[in-house]
Parts: C-alpha cells; sequence; structure tokens
C-alpha cells in the first residue's frame, strides 16, 4: 500500500498498523458485500469548499446509479452552504468536528470522531464513503456499523473498507473522487463540478447593486497564507483596471477586504463585499460577473464551477495539475519553485517567491485578453 505521508516514520506506523489490520481481517469474516440496490447511503465531506466542490461530479453519479437511494452528506459546519441546494443528494448533516482545520492547533482526532459515528450508527446506511481516505473516517464508518464502506487507503485503514479504489497519485482531485464512482459501476463520470445559488440571491442590483455583466469580482484572501498574494499588488491591480468600463468588487473576509481598501488611493468604481454575503450571495454575484480573479480557495472552485471565466494565483503551496478548479475557462498563472509543492500553511522561504513572482502586469494582461474577447 502506497501512502501519502512525506514523514519515513509515518509511513512506518501506519504500515505496521495495516499489517496487524490485515491480519485481522484476511478471513473475510468482518467484510460485508454491497447490496445490489442500497437503500441509505453515508457520504463524509469534512474539510473545506473547495473540496465539497470537486465531490460534486462524484455525488452526480453516485445518484444515477441508485436514483432511488437516500443520499446524506455528513459536512463540517463552514461545509454546509457548498452543498445547500444540491439535488442529487437528500439531507445534510452537519457535525461539529474540526479535524481538517487548518490551524492545526486546534485538530483533534478519534474523540471527536467516535461522537460522530454514534449520530450516524442510528441511519443505519447500506453503503458508506469515505471520500478523503482517512483513517480516522473509515474507522468511523466502521464503528457506526455501516454495512460496507468504501474508501482510499492513502492514510492507512484500508483493511476496514470493503472496497479500496485504486488511488491515483498526480491525478487531479476530481478524479480521483471519480474513481469511487467507477470501483461502484456508476455510469455517469462527468468530471463537471458544480454549485448550486438560491432563486432568491440572484437579484445582485437588489441587494448590492451591482449591475449583471459591467463588473469584474477579485477575492483577495486565503484559508492559508502561502497562498495569498500581496493586498498592495491586488491595490495596484485594480488602479490599472480604472482603465476599463469594469468596476470592481472585493470578496473575503471583512479584514482581508479592509486590509486591501486601506491601500487604496481612490475608491472610486470599487464595491467592498468582504464579509457581507453568504456562499449562494456569493456566487450569483460571481455568475454575473465579467470574470473572476482570485487565490487558490473555494470561492475560486465556485466560480469555476459556474463557468465565469477566471484567473487563478496559484501558490507553489500545492500543484495546480492536482488542485486547480475545474470550469470552462479557467486560467492559472502559476511560478514553478523549487520549494513546490511545500503544503505548506505560511511560507518558509524568504520573500514568498512562488507569489510575488506573480506581477500586476501579467495579471492585467490576462484580463484584457479575456474582456476584449466579450
Amino acid at each position: 500500500m502506497k501512502y501519502i505521508f512525506r514523514k519515513k516514520r509515518l509511513k512506518f506506523f501506519v504500515g505496521l498498523l495495516d499489517f496487524f489490520g490485515r491480519a485481522l481481517y484476511f478471513p473475510g469474516w468482518l467484510k460485508r458485500p454491497l447490496a445490489e440496490k442500497p437503500g441509505n447511503i453515508a457520504v463524509l465531506r469534512f474539510d473545506h469548499i473547495g473540496d465539497i466542490i470537486n465531490t460534486t461530479p462524484l455525488l452526480r453519479s453516485l445518484r444515477s446509479k441508485y436514483k432511488y437511494a437516500n443520499i446524506d452528506v455528513y459536512v463540517s459546519p463552514w461545509g454546509e452552504e457548498a452543498i445547500a441546494g444540491n439535488p442529487h443528494i437528500n439531507n445534510i448533516f452537519i457535525v461539529k468536528t474540526n479535524i481538517y482545520k487548518r490551524d492545526i492547533k486546534t485538530r483533534i482526532g478519534f474523540p471527536s470522531v467516535l461522537s460522530i459515528a454514534a449520530l450516524v450508527r442510528k441511519k443505519k446506511y447500506d453503503l458508506g464513503i469515505s471520500v478523503r481516505g482517512d483513517i480516522r473516517e473509515i474507522f468511523l464508518l466502521r464503528a457506526a456499523g455501516v454495512r460496507h464502506i468504501v474508501s482510499y487507503g492513502i492514510t492507512g485503514g484500508a483493511f476496514m473498507a470493503d472496497t479500496v479504489p485504486e488511488y491515483q497519485f498526480g491525478s487531479h482531485e476530481v478524479d480521483i473522487n471519480l474513481n469511487i464512482a467507477r470501483a461502484l459501476g456508476c455510469p455517469d463520470l462527468s468530471p463537471k463540478t458544480e454549485f448550486f445559488i438560491k432563486k432568491e440571491d440572484m437579484d445582485v442590483r437588489r441587494l448590492f447593486g451591482l449591475e449583471a455583466g459591467k463588473y469584474v469580482v477579485l477575492h483577495v484572501g486565503s484559508g492559508a497564507a502561502s497562498k495569498r498574494w500581496h493586498p498592495y499588488k491586488f491595490a495596484r491591480l485594480i488602479s490599472m483596471l480604472k482603465n476599463t468600463d469594469l468596476s470592481v468588487v472585493l470578496a473575503g473576509s471583512a479584514s482581508e477586504t479592509q486590509n486591501l481598501t486601506k491601500s487604496l488611493s481612490e475608491k472610486g468604481k470599487v464595491t467592498d463585499l468582504g464579509g457581507k454575503t453568504t456562499l449562494s450571495q456569493l456566487g450569483a454575484v460571481l455568475r454575473q460577473a465579467v470574470l473572476f480573479v482570485g487565490t487558490d480557495s473555494g470561492p475560486s472552485h465556485i466560480a469555476a464551477a459556474l463557468d465565469v471565466p477566471s484567473i487563478i494565483l496559484f501558490s507553489g503551496a500545492n500543484l495546480p495539475s492536482r488542485w486547480a478548479p475545474r470550469g470552462r475557462d479557467v486560467n492559472v498563472i502559476y511560478k514553478n519553485t523549487p520549494c513546490s509543492p511545500c503544503c505548506s500553511f505560511d511560507c518558509r522561504v524568504k520573500g514568498h517567491p512562488c507569489m510575488e513572482n506573480i506581477t500586476e502586469s501579467e495579471i492585467y494582461r490576462q484580463i484584457r485578453s479575456i474582456i476584449d474577447k466579450i
């Protein structure tokens, strides 16, 4: 079994755990076959907005095969809006867990898993899917008494799963997720991601005074510091955009956009929506924009899912070949550096070269090339 860990000690420990685990499960007496028509299906997706958006093709494929099944998705509180309104699922269950919080100091492990398992057990699922392939999630599903478990074993624990798809290292995250659908024989394997907007949020003129097709959205933040472009660069880009007929809409947290607006010498034609929208409202704003400019973040995946022309400033923290948003017109700006991919929350290299080497002029030229075609 090939693991996703980098540290040799961790690989050794997990490999040892799997060795004894396989010895326990080898006779197959704890393995259960998948029901031909599972009535209840649980999908675990506790991580972040982009991860959830990248899972939507899998959910659509599950529905195409199991038309009459009850499909429930379990998410963390911050993930609810990313999946809300999805017609391919029946229920969303929000669980309070911070297993995958980016701040490693606040992460917790198996105590949280056991409390969630007690909730899942009440539903009596025929099929449980851990999309991430995390050993804690596989254990959760087994502890919850799920009849048939499907998951990758990239962090260990594959011996507890009943179906273990082949994990294609180096593939895009959407394709990795769809391998689960292939393992289940699902016929619809389209990689198109989806995001659903509430009808009442579509009137961006009424809600925010915006005129559809007359603005560009700049998302100025990211969940990790290693993925952020400096506010002064965004400020210079906004100054360049004053040479176009487009107004600028800022998206992000309130603190992120306020840090940027402080750097602006002129604030005309700039609408600050930082911290003022729900995710559905942000989706409506994006859908009616001429284009989107942002970093490797949840909103970039939403824009791509909505087929909004996008320019993504991709840091060296992750590889765009795996994590770049999937969409009809996504343009990734990526400066390959020797330290990439670092997978770090904070940049550990002086000067943050993977992002600082992306220039405002470069982005402006890319913007002009898009809007000149409209």
